[in-house]
């Protein structure tokens, strides 16, 4: 079959080349469909229970890996001056412009609330909404950012040094054009600053990475190519013998590539190692089977070229063959034996570029031999040197030679001592892996990462999710205690720098309620009280102000430990520390801790590291171990075939012991990798001496000198071909896959001197009887040759087809959500007087001096779960002011809850706001809230209640909607703040206005953000006609972003009954349930 076959490609090279051509534009085709994925989640495999439990924490709290942007102050100086202050509002606001970044996400000193309180006030207002303009603002600024500790190792550092913003993306699978927005805007502003800003954070790692990927490419791919052109330049000195085994490399990679496009498996960080790896070793079978053809051409045994080639062809078949299977196995080894995706795709495509190398040296390399050498005289092809033995390498073989033959027990002897030394050296590896390594340790990204880690608590966040097993459990003042411990034990740890929960947001709540009193702060001992201190927050806060510490059925709390570990070393000793205090201390019936976040999940598939290593070694054993057995159908030849890899791999064990290299994603595959590839030296080495011994009779010297000079010289120009092609992974940016490049080098070398020092050895010492079991190649049948071989092929080809439609989890892109609604911004100047008319006519109507009616208030999350609060509602519009009232009926545990606030005409004259917490006996003025914030956790602002059946002809400006199918009597009208403070306050943009002019009732607002992103949607339903005054009985919000729903429904609606004033004043919160 072998020979039929190569006899076939010799006689008909033209329809074999155009096929090979056909198949490399066919598998070309798909190439640019690859895509990159650089996200950590990557390395795990997606029914990890550690990943499933992550989204599903994911899914509750929103939380996805953030961008961040650390403004460091200049030596000797903090970020408390006017410049780093102003820089960081600038800063916030440019993330927050920034185009798949969350506004609302984004989190920042002047984004997040500090709470503070006195005798009879509790203020809860960010650091500063504008820049200072003087020192003394300046100073009031760091003395309330010092007085919160929530703040401190968190937002900013706990000497000054430097303060974060902090910003999540809306789709992840866009954070390389995110980061390159968020580095345009920062290179922007950065030489406004003394100081130094960073980008950092994981997904700013993820964006860069990406550009990392593409600059590794542009560099690796055609080093490795020149590295091969100069080893093939000198080993064969001839155009043909250069070309030849470089197109089947360009080849490898195209096929490779192409079939993963076609799968949609993306492109990790460590592929580049792996186009690289096949362009290396897609050169070796030609380089034996050029090697083999010129012995054939000197050996003065044929007439014609194509006689020596299919003779060449026919004998070197079978140990190509061999190494091809071989190599594939250990790559094979890999892929079963890894759970991460990124290194089984690694091990499949690897074998599938084997295989693809494998096809096109017996097809594509003899056609073009073919072609090329048709009718040229034998001794004008590869002219043979008159002394070639007197050359460098010969004389350097055949020295090495004459020791090994001389010396052979001592060899052996020496050979085994430094496999001793080595196997010493392999008890010293340890699993070790930080993601941030992948960058040079000068890299921007990976500066950052180190400066935060030195000013701040740490840029790594481990999160622990307390489930209390039923809804608002989490109020539970015993589970809020083990809590507070819990946080108290894991600052204790090595690398834990900082952790901060809800329970430190409720003790500042009870200090500020308590006038500030140091000795407060603490947890209330009922459950009602830490009830209403959250509902106290609560009052003035946007419902998204709380995500990331509680769910929305206040039954799930995060705790988020900050450490500045993000190697595998150091953080599994926290991640132990912390499983067997919940295990042992934390943990009861009525509550649940449980680990989760991106230092749990890297620790999760980088524990599998060693144990993934030790399979994926022992497959590629057993499989080369079995298919050499089967080969040379012996288990001694094959264990033979296998002795000096043992060498190979304990010795590169040992370099990494000695220069300090870990067991992570890449290095821990080179084990397996060298398995394949160092058989191959084996079976070359064993075959030749096989044939040379059975031929002669007996295992010799002169068989071993002889193999030195035939084999040797290949397996010489084999190792420098890989060796040098590997040498492109040392120039990679990426610090791992140069330790990767590196670690194959030293695999490779040590393979080639084993092969031809402990090996030949062995084998002169022992004479394995397997060397003299094969017939002469002279007296043997061309028929058996076949089989034998044909035998091989086939296993070669099932194993090519296995690996081809082996099932991968393919970690398939995110498809890129729908554009949101966007609106126009370009105001009008003026409003029209029809238009004013509308607004005028709209707020002139009845509203009612005095009213009260029943509220149930309906919060429902993004998950649809809903959160009921009943309340009393009692309004007064006085002459100068609007003052209203909300008494909580329900649940029990906010019960008598009130809340009173007076809105003022003047616009001069601050809104006063006052709340009276019934299990704290306490009442409390509340600082003004600005207009555009959420009221009690609801959806809709403070201006929005205000302004209640109203548009405010001071704020907008306004033009008609010209409806393609207007409502008859409704009018649609578009309102634009008038300027920029304006739509600062509101936080709206654009609202979208529809009034029914029977009544003059609003029947909905579209509102936009100031970026003209749909907001949400505002509906008034249900109207009626109560006392004369036309009234919705329901109010229902959307918020588009968040999800987030909210419904008020009006009952016992009463504008006639007389509302005092004495009613309505915050002396007498306390009666205001009765």
């Amino acid at each position: 079959m072998v020979k039929q076959w190569f006899t076939w490609v010799i006689d008909n090279p033209r329809a074999v080349v155009c096929a090979c051509i056909m198949s490399m534009f066919v598998f070309g085709a798909f190439v640019p469909r690859l895509y990159k994925d650089t996200s950590p989640d990557a390395y795990i495999e997606p029914t990890n229970p550690a990943l499933i439990y992550r989204d599903k924490v994911k899914e509750i709290f929103g939380l996805d890996d953030p961008f961040v942007i650390a403004v460091e102050a200049p030596d000797g100086e903090t970020i408390y001056s006017i410049e780093a202050l102003g820089l960081i509002a600038e800063l916030t606001e440019l993330m927050m412009a920034t185009s798949n970044i969350e506004p609302d996400r984004v989190v920042s000193l002047t984004t997040e609330k500090i709470i503070s309180g006195t005798a009879d006030r509790i203020d809860i207002t960010t650091a500063y909404d504008e820049p200072p303009s003087s020192q003394a603002e300046v100073d009031v600024i760091q003395q309330r950012v010092e007085a919160f500790p929530v703040f401190l190792g968190n937002l900013v550092a706990r000497d000054g040094t430097m303060a974060m913003i902090v910003g999540e993306m809306v789709d992840q699978s866009q954070s390389h054009q995110t980061f390159l927005d968020l580095s345009t805007a920062i290179d922007g502003v950065r030489g406004q600053y003394a100081g130094m800003v960073h980008l950092a954070g994981e997904a700013s790692t993820a964006g860069y990475l990406d550009s990392y990927i593409s600059q590794d490419a542009r560099r690796s791919y055609p080093l490795a190519a020149a590295m091969i052109i100069l080893v093939l330049s000198m080993a064969f000195r001839s155009v043909a013998g250069v070309l030849l085994p470089l197109s089947i490399a360009v080849a490898t990679a195209i096929a490779a590539m192409g079939i993963r496009a076609y799968f949609e498996v993306p492109f990790y960080a460590i592929s580049n190692g792996l186009v690289v790896v096949l362009i290396s070793i897609a050169v070796a079978d030609g380089i034996h089977i050029i090697n083999e053809y010129r012995n054939e051409l000197w050996s003065g045994r044929h007439a014609t070229a194509r006689d020596a080639l299919l003779a060449a062809l026919v004998s070197i078949t079978r140990p190509v063959v061999l190494t091809t299977i071989t190599t594939i196995a250990g790559f094979v080894g890999i892929v079963f034996g890894s759970e991460m995706p990124p290194m089984k795709a690694f091990g499949l495509y690897s074998a599938i570029g084997v295989l693809a190398a494998w096809f096109y040296t017996i097809a594509l390399l003899p056609a073009v031999l073919t072609l090329i050498h048709r009718n040229k005289p034998i001794a004008s092809i590869w002219p043979q040197k008159q002394d070639r033995g007197r050359d460098l390498l010969s004389a350097f073989l055949a020295g090495l030679a004459e020791i090994i033959v001389r010396y052979p027990k001592h060899a052996m002897a020496l050979s085994f001592v430094f496999l001793a030394v080595c196997v010493y050296g392999t008890t010293l590896v340890v699993v070790d892996y930080d993601r941030i390594d992948n960058f040079a340790r000068n890299e921007p990204v990976r500066v950052a990462d180190r400066v935060i880690n030195r000013s701040m608590d740490g840029s790594y966040r481990l999160l622990v999710v307390v489930d209390a097993k039923r809804p608002q459990g989490i109020f539970d003042p015993d589970i809020v205690k083990r809590i507070e411990a819990l946080q108290e034990y894991v600052v204790t740890l090595p690398h834990v720098n900082g952790v901060s929960s809800i329970v430190d947001i409720l003790k500042e709540v009870n200090q500020s309620v308590s006038g500030g009193d140091p000795n407060e702060k603490r947890i209330p001992d009922s459950e009602s009280s830490i009830a209403q201190l959250f509902l106290a927050y609560e009052s003035v806060g946007d419902p998204a102000d709380l995500e990331d510490d509680i769910d929305f059925d206040q039954q799930i709390a995060l705790i988020n430990v900050r450490t500045d570990a993000g190697s595998f070393v150091k953080t599994k000793p926290i991640i132990e520390n912390l499983e067997a205090y919940l295990a042992s201390t934390f943990n009861a019936p009525h509550v649940q801790g449980s680990l989760s976040g991106r230092v749990y999940l890297n620790y999760h598939w980088l524990k599998s590291i060693e144990a993934n290593h030790l399979v994926s070694v022992l497959i590629a054993v057993v499989l080369a171990l079995t298919i050499a057995t089967a080969a040379f159908r012996s288990f001694t030849a094959g264990f033979f075939c296998l002795f000096h890899v043992i060498f190979a791999v304990f010795m590169v064990y040992a370099v990494m012991a000695m220069f300090g290299i870990g067991l992570g994603v890449t290095t821990s595959m080179f084990a397996a990798i060298t398995i394949g590839l160092g058989v191959d030296f084996s079976v070359h080495s064993i075959e030749r001496v096989r044939k040379l011994s059975s031929y002669e009779g007996a295992v010799s010297a002169k068989s071993i000198r002889d193999a030195f000079q035939s084999t040797g010289r290949a397996l010489w120009f084999n190792m420098w071909a890989l060796c040098l092609g590997f040498s492109a992974l040392l120039a990679s940016n990426n610090p791992t896959v140069s330790e990767f490049g590196g670690l194959l080098i030293v695999a490779i070398s040590a393979n080639f001197l084993a092969s031809m020092t402990a090996l030949p050895a062995v084998l002169l010492v022992l004479k394995p009887k397997f060397l003299l079991g094969e017939v002469p190649v002279e007296r043997r049948s061309t028929a058996r040759t076949d089989s034998k071989t044909g035998t091989v092929l086939a296993m070669l080809c099932a194993a090519g087809l296995a690996a081809f439609l082996m099932p991968v989890n393919v970690a398939v892109a995110d498809a890129v959500d729908a554009e949101p609604e966007a609106a126009d911004l370009n105001a009008p100047s003026v409003s029209s007087p029809a238009v004013l008319e509308i607004v005028r006519n709209t707020d002139a109507r009845d509203h009612g001096e005095h009213l009260l009616r029943d509220l149930k208030m309906i919060l429902t999350d993004k998950r649809g779960r809903e959160r009921v609060r009943d309340a009393k509602g009692i309004r007064l519009d006085a002459q100068d002011e609007r003052r209203a009232l909300i008494v909580y009926t329900g649940p029990a545990n906010i019960k008598d809850t009130a809340f009173l606030t007076y809105d003022y005409i003047d616009p001069e004259r601050e809104d006063q706001q006052w709340l009276y917490l019934p299990s704290l006996r306490r009442s409390r003025q509340v600082s003004g809230a600005e207009r555009g914030e959420y009221f009690l956790g609801t959806d809709l602002t403070f201006e929005d209640l205000k302004q209640e059946g109203r548009i405010s002809e001071e704020d907008y400006v306004f033009d008609f909607i010209a409806e393609t199918e207007p409502t008859p009597g409704v009018v649609a009208i578009n309102g634009w703040p008038k300027n920029a403070v304006i739509a600062k306050e509101l936080g709206y943009g654009l609202v979208q206005s529809r009034i029914d002019t029977s009544n003059w009732t609003i029947l909905s607002h579209r509102i936009f953000d100031t970026a003209g992103q749909i907001l949400k949607t505002l509906r008034y339903e249900e109207f009626v006609q109560v006392d004369g005054i036309w009234t919705a009985s329901i109010i229902d919000v959307e918020n588009h972003k968040t999800g987030h729903k909210t419904r008020f429904e009006f009952s016992n609606i009463d504008f006639q009954t007389d509302v005092s004033e004495k009613r309505l004043d915050q002396r007498n919160l306390k009666r205001a349930g009765k």
